[in-house]
Parts: C-alpha cells; structure tokens; sequence
C-alpha cells in the first residue's frame, strides 16, 4: 500500500470523506515524481541490525529474526526496481 493509498482509505474510514478519482490519480502522480527526486540511499546490513537493537532489544524472538530479514529483503527488491 502506498502513503497516497493509506491517506485516501484514512480519509475515508475516520472522517468519511471521499475525493474524486481524478484527485487521487493525480496526488499519486505528484507522488511518484516526487520519489524520483529524492537521493537514493542503501541501507546497509548494519544500519537494520542497529535499528533492530534500538527497538527490539538485546533479546530477540523468531518472529524478530524474520522482520530484520524482512527489511532485508525489501531493501534488495527496492534496489532492483530503481
């Protein structure tokens, strides 16, 4: 799901408003250009492993393991599809 996507559904689910599609469709436009502006940025193996430790502590569940190597893994899709 997309920020666009996400704010639509929230706009629509906790206040009950609605835009039109052509809104929509535009603002995800704008986004998308918006994303190819930013300085792209490798998050190393490091950096999730110390995000990992300042959230999840010193003790660490399966379920744990599986998120690190989760954001992993989206990482590497995110770099094949720049």
């Amino acid at each position: 799901m997309t920020s666009i996507e996400w704010l639509k559904e929230k706009l629509f689910y906790d206040f009950g408003f609605a835009f039109s599609d052509n809104i929509y469709k535009q603002a995800k436009e704008m986004h998308k250009k918006e994303m190819e502006q930013l300085p792209q940025q490798e998050i190393s193996d490091e950096e999730i492993e110390k995000f990992a430790d300042e959230e999840l502590g010193n003790i660490r569940t399966d379920f744990d393991f599986g998120v690190i190597q989760g954001m992993k893994w989206y990482r590497e899709q995110l770099k094949q599809n720049l």
